[in-house]
């Protein structure tokens, strides 16, 4: 009768050791991955959810009634009239792009936006930039990460 001795047996295991330690490290990476590229994606996301609703009004604004104010917070706050609507707001607030239309009704257009800015449009220009900078924080395999994405715009206000 021939039986293992105890050398085979230990290095039997060891190999099969190393292989476990190898899947459960690949397994461990993919789940990163796919946690970072999820979140990635929501932030992407509500960019371009924040920024179609910007482009889509501020598109039938009319440019003299444009009014850009700084909030202290690195962030602009725009008001403006289009051909149906008086006193349309846009700004930011505990990370979250709101529009407050008519006064005091105030609706969420985005979430993790943390910047919102508008540079100085060029004297007689009717092109208006637009900067949304989005951050979100979370945990993946057990470590804090932040990832942070931005968007900016040029959008062609239409009613002089």
């Amino acid at each position: 009768m021939k039986a293992f001795t105890l050398v085979e047996i230990l290095v039997t295991i060891l190999i099969f050791s190393f292989i476990v330690g190898g899947i459960y490290g690949v397994l461990n990476i993919s789940k990163t991955n796919y946690d970072t590229n999820l979140v990635s994606l929501n932030l992407q996301r509500q960019a371009r959810q924040g920024m179609s609703w910007l482009n889509r009004e501020i598109r039938q604004a009319r440019l003299s009634t444009i009014v850009i104010e700084e909030d202290g917070n690195n962030n602009n706050i725009i008001t403006f009239n289009t051909l149906d609507a008086t006193g349309i707001k846009y700004y930011v607030e505990t990370t979250q792009l709101k529009r407050e239309y008519p006064t005091g009704t105030v609706g969420i257009r985005a979430n993790d936006i943390t910047v919102l800015s508008f540079p100085a449009r060029s004297a007689g220009s009717n092109i208006q930039k637009i900067e949304l900078k989005v951050s979100k924080t979370f945990f993946s395999d057990g470590k804090e990460r932040t990832l942070t994405f931005s968007l900016t715009e040029q959008v062609q206000v239409r009613n002089p």
